[in-house]
């Protein structure tokens, strides 16, 4: 019997925000199920934290499981100044879009849940030695029966 949907939501979205990049021409995007604990450098995407919560229904002994899904877009771009800070903060929504698209065009994350949206997002941004970096964290929501 299923207790959980969080192993198989991780990495049905990681496969399909993938196969989204794909399709809206964004390369050079590195897309991890976790976060890999080594300093990330360039473009890239994971997924964090998944918290989860069930209600039993009333018929049948299944039950309804919320899962909140905390991801991360960190975007790096070399240099100094305003107009570099613009352009990460411009790629990073761009892969936003992108994960906005593939949730919108597979609610159900390729079946294993019957809805999932992005809830909010929160925008900020970084300067290290080499440049800027944008980050925006993003909240999903999702709803399974198991």
């Amino acid at each position: 019997m299923t207790t959980s949907r969080v192993p198989s939501l991780r990495s049905a979205l990681k496969s399909v925000f993938e196969t989204q990049l794909v399709a809206d021409t964004i390369t050079g995007v590195t897309v991890t199920e976790f976060d890999s604990g080594d300093e990330q450098t360039g473009d890239w995407v994971f997924f964090g934290s998944i918290r989860s919560s069930q209600v039993e229904h009333s018929f049948g002994g299944s039950r309804q499981e919320t899962l909140n899904v905390e991801g991360f877009i960190r975007v790096e771009r070399p240099g100094a100044g305003d107009s570099v800070a613009a352009a990460a903060e411009d790629r990073a929504h761009l892969i936003l879009g992108s994960l906005e698209d593939s949730l919108r065009s597979d609610i159900t994350v390729s079946s294993t849940v019957f809805d999932c949206v992005i809830a909010g997002h929160e925008s900020g941004y970084a300067t290290t030695t080499e440049g800027r970096v944008a980050v925006i964290a993003f909240d999903l929501v999702a709803e399974a029966h198991i």
